[in-house]
This record gives structure tokens, C-alpha cells and sequence, in this order.
């Protein structure tokens, strides 16, 4: 993914508004590629003011894996 190769040049640029499609992509899992891109959508999007997670994959098995979604939007709320 290329936000994962350019998460620091993406981070340093003070965005508005910032638009992540496929967001289901951002896991909670422990897979080294995921973990980095994780970290790199996290980094990046932390000092948006606002944010919009689009994805078209339905709610995923286990809720835990909507956790990092949810503390996109509103860091904090459920851990």
C-alpha cells in the first residue's frame, strides 16, 4: 500500500478533511504488512479534523476488529 511507503510525507501535511476508502483494511491484527499499514493510516489521519471510513464490506465477525475504525473517529471512546 503506498500510505504505508509515504505515512511520514502524508502525516506532515495539515489536511482538513481526509477520506479513507476500504477502511475495513484498517485490522487489529498481528500480520507485519497490516500492522504497518495500520500504524501508517493511524499516524496519518490522528490530526484530521475530519474523517470519513467508507467501506462496502459488511461488519466484520468479530467486533474487536472495528476497533481501530472507531478510535479513528473518536479517539478514546471505546479504549
Amino acid at each position: 500500500h503506498m500510505l504505508a511507503n509515504l505515512h511520514t510525507e502524508v502525516a506532515r501535511i495539515k489536511w482538513g478533511v481526509a477520506v479513507a476508502d476500504e477502511s475495513h483494511n484498517i485490522g487489529t491484527g498481528n500480520k507485519q504488512q497490516e500492522a504497518r499499514l495500520t500504524q501508517a493510516v493511524m499516524s496519518a489521519l490522528k490530526s484530521v479534523p475530519r474523517v470519513v471510513l467508507m467501506t462496502g464490506t459488511p461488519s466484520l465477525s468479530r467486533p474487536f476488529d472495528l476497533f481501530n475504525q472507531v478510535d479513528i473517529l473518536r479517539p478514546g471512546l471505546i479504549g
